[in-house]
């Protein structure tokens, strides 16, 4: 697509990444950035000079391509070139036309543009494992597998990202163990849906987190985020095995009403949703439990969203993702009748987000006196450093010290944003 003269001379060859939406777009964009650096290509920061602006993008909402194509606006006003991945460049032709022009798209598992390439750099979908890496971070994504056949009546990923489809196992335990070599002391094993892992035949999800427990060095392993029906038996009994898997289970509800979730085609109601929570709470030792929720639902009535409300308290999420409800072209739930006013939308989230407030602030309370371990992470001041608890809770700590540490302490306050902890004596 498009493209043409002006991508026929290079200069500096510096590129800045710009990333939009979830934990796999995040990964995707990395390895864009390494795919580009194996290139030749130098990555910089926000206010270096560069010559291309990389936009890696989301089209999980109406909202998000827009606030893509924003970035790259003002991108090609500077002078700059703009390479776009990501969901909003699969999306159709129509769409993309909207973009800057000479925007140049790369969608994945297509050749590498020519425009981008040296001799050495890899052509099709595949790249350096290792390279995939953020720079200078104590966390990093762990992608296994990609695509989703779940379709969910309002979600648009599975006709962008394709059927759900594995990595292999050998695959994702070599970069996990690149990864700890090159000093990241956590990962998150991230998909679109990871629930399934080797449905198709071959090592299931708690295989997979069998052997990424194991490697030397790896402090802390995490989830993304599951499924409510995949949070099985066998997965628990993983989970409640090794040290290495933190405590906290990020479990979207979307609904707190089953009318509502049916017409999502969520496959689960409620009381299934309890007996999976039930069965977290009762292999692990206090678990995190985080969600999602969607408000404004077509259809959803006072009635469903205050069941989605009496949700938050009832099962004492400890973070909730509050999302007003989009509607998507090219998803069954944006042809539905009964479409909720934007504004009825904006004000039941902003209750929902109270809601959540107070949830938050009630289990970050539970932790007032105990001690906690912490990594440390980049930021933060003279006195105080950021880092996660093992049940992800934010947290300050003082007196501050370097990024990467593994420190346990005292919390001596507790807000809904955060934790405020006393390192202990080293």
């Amino acid at each position: 697509m498009g493209a043409a003269a002006k991508w026929t001379s290079l200069g500096d060859r510096c590129f800045r990444l710009f990333c939009f939406g979830c934990k796999v777009s995040q990964y995707d964009g990395r390895a864009v950035a390494a795919r580009l650096q194996s290139a030749g290509w130098r990555e910089v920061g926000a206010r270096a000079p560069h010559e291309l602006a990389v936009i890696q993008s989301c089209a999980v909402t109406t909202e998000a391509p827009t606030k893509c194509r924003q970035a790259a606006r003002r991108a090609a006003r500077a002078g700059r070139r703009i390479l776009v991945a990501g969901c909003a460049a699969s999306l159709a032709d129509s769409v993309v036309a909207d973009w800057p022009a000479d925007t140049l798209f790369w969608r994945a598992n297509t050749p590498w543009p020519a425009a981008l390439r040296r001799s050495s750099a890899p052509t099709d979908g595949s790249n350096p494992a290792a390279a995939r890496r953020a720079p200078a971070r104590t966390r990093a994504l762990l992608k296994v597998q990609d695509g989703c056949d779940l379709r969910c009546s309002y979600c648009i990923v599975p006709h962008l990202r394709g059927p759900a489809r594995d990595r292999p196992l050998a695959e994702c335990l070599a970069e996990a163990r690149a990864c700890v070599a090159a000093g990241q002391r956590e990962l998150v094993v991230s998909g679109i849906w990871v629930g399934p892992y080797g449905h198709r035949g071959g090592p299931r999800l708690a295989d997979l987190l069998t052997a990424l427990a194991t490697v030397p060095g790896l402090l802390r392993l995490r989830l993304s985020s599951l499924h409510p029906r995949d949070l099985t038996a066998e997965l628990l009994a993983v989970w409640g095995a090794h040290p290495v898997l933190m405590p906290h289970l990020h479990l979207p509800l979307q609904s707190g009403s089953d009318r509502i979730l049916a017409a999502m085609r969520r496959g689960y109601d409620l009381a299934a949703f309890d007996r999976a929570v039930a069965a977290a709470r009762a292999a692990l030792p206090q678990p995190a439990l985080s969600t999602d929720l969607i408000v404004g639902f077509p259809g959803e009535t006072e009635t469903d969203f205050e069941q989605t409300l009496a949700a938050i308290p009832r099962f004492r999420f400890s973070r909730c993702h509050v999302f007003p409800y989009s509607p998507r072209q090219g998803t069954p739930a944006a042809h539905l009748p009964n479409q909720i006013p934007p504004a009825v939308r904006r004000a039941r989230a902003q209750r929902l987000r109270a809601a959540a407030v107070a949830a938050a602030a009630a289990y970050h309370q539970r932790f007032l006196g105990q001690h906690v371990e912490i990594i440390v992470e980049r930021g933060g001041t003279a006195q105080w450093s950021p880092g996660y608890t093992r049940h992800y809770v934010p947290a300050w700590l003082s007196p501050a010290v370097p990024a990467g540490a593994l420190m346990t302490g005292q919390v001596t306050a507790a807000t809904a944003e955060r934790l405020i902890v006393r390192a202990d004596p080293r």
